[in-house]
């Protein structure tokens, strides 16, 4: 199993009937998205069909329906789980920057952003091709691809203020970008 998240949990503690129950529900949504997200690398979002998904998690589909009204809800789920920590703040932490670590701060951050040489990077690849192939077409991907650009974007213009506001970058006219 392709591992896109919390693949494993340790409930070591006891939980009421109730408890136990949203327990298992939140286990179950979780297998279900990296089951999808297997068969996404694998097939493709077109091709994959909620019955394909319930076979490989053991499920029938009318439970799948329990968790996703409609193939595209489990999609878009999957879209939130693979992209929930894919955010500027995530590789630099800006209130950690100063004027005296600036640049060791750029040169971490971009380390930390560097892809892991593996198999979970190379299906997130092909799965972040995918998404990108949808937002071609659909315009609510489009938007929560374009945001996840934006963050970056805004990320790096605040960086480099930073930078400038200390005299370690120098400023450049505003026309100039």
């Amino acid at each position: 199993m392709i591992c896109i998240g919390v693949c494993k949990y340790n409930f070591s503690y006891r939980l009421g009937a109730e408890g136990a129950s949203y327990q298992k529900k939140e286990i179950t949504l979780t297998h279900l998205i990296e089951v999808s997200f297997e068969l996404f690398v694998e097939h493709g979002l077109e091709i994959v069909s909620l019955g394909m998904i319930a076979k490989k998690a053991g499920l029938t589909k009318s439970s799948i329906y329990y968790h996703f009204a409609t193939k595209e809800e489990l999609i878009s789920a999957t879209f939130d789980h693979i992209f929930r920590e894919h955010q500027f703040s995530t590789y630099f932490q800006i209130h950690l920057a100063t004027k005296d670590n600036f640049g060791d701060f750029l040169f971490q951050g971009g380390l930390n952003m560097l892809p892991k040489q593996d198999s979970n990077h190379r299906a997130s690849l092909r799965v972040l091709n995918e998404f990108m192939t949808l937002a071609e077409r659909d315009e609510q991907y489009k938007a929560r691809i374009m945001n996840i650009q934006r963050d970056f974007i805004n990320g790096f213009r605040r960086l480099v203020s930073l930078g400038v506001e200390w005299g370690i970058v120098p400023a450049v006219p505003r026309h100039a970008y």
